[in-house]
């Protein structure tokens, strides 16, 4: 599951992100799951060793989620209402 992250990165879509979408997100949501809610990522913020940062980036909102085996650990999101 940790290459279907790295693969959604390649395809990158824009799409309003809402608060309600990010909510659903919880510690321990599938790398899949969050890419459902909130479509593929735009890029990578940060990765080290298993664990990888995804960022969302829309007009004024931005997402971010880190994963570690595929699974959310932590999330913050800034402009959303």
């Amino acid at each position: 599951m940790y290459q279907y992250a790295l693969a959604l990165l390649l395809s990158i879509t824009s799409q309003f992100i809402s608060l309600e979408d990010y909510n659903k997100i919880e510690i321990g949501s599938t790398s899949e799951f969050v890419h459902g809610l909130l479509g593929p990522s735009e890029r990578v913020n940060w990765e080290k060793g298993d664990e990888i940062c995804l960022l969302w980036e829309e007009d004024d909102q931005t997402v971010a989620v880190t994963f570690k085996k595929d699974r959310v650990i932590d999330k913050w999101e800034v402009g959303l209402y």
